[in-house]
Parts: structure tokens; C-alpha cells; sequence
């Protein structure tokens, strides 16, 4: 069970990080990049309990 959680976490932030950067094309980077980083901190709390 904590391989796959290990595993999830590390797909979730390779997911987060990927969204962020398409983001960052899209619109301010610096707003988009904070965004993104307190998304994906928020998921992996979440993830913890």
C-alpha cells in the first residue's frame, strides 16, 4: 500500500507540474506557477489525510 501511495504521489506531481506548465504558456507564469504549486501542496495534503 505505501509503494502505490509513493507511486501516486510521485503522478500527481508529475501531473501538477505538467498542468502548471501548460498554464504558464497560456497566461502570467509567475501567477500560473504559484497556482499550480499550492494545487498540487493542497492535493498532497489532501492525499495524506
Amino acid at each position: 500500500m505505501s509503494a502505490l501511495k509513493r507511486i501516486y504521489h510521485v503522478w500527481l506531481a508529475e501531473f501538477h507540474h505538467a498542468m502548471a506548465k501548460r498554464r504558464m504558456r497560456d497566461a502570467g507564469w509567475h501567477i500560473d506557477a504559484a497556482k499550480g504549486h499550492e494545487i498540487a501542496l493542497n492535493a498532497l495534503r489532501c492525499a495524506r489525510g
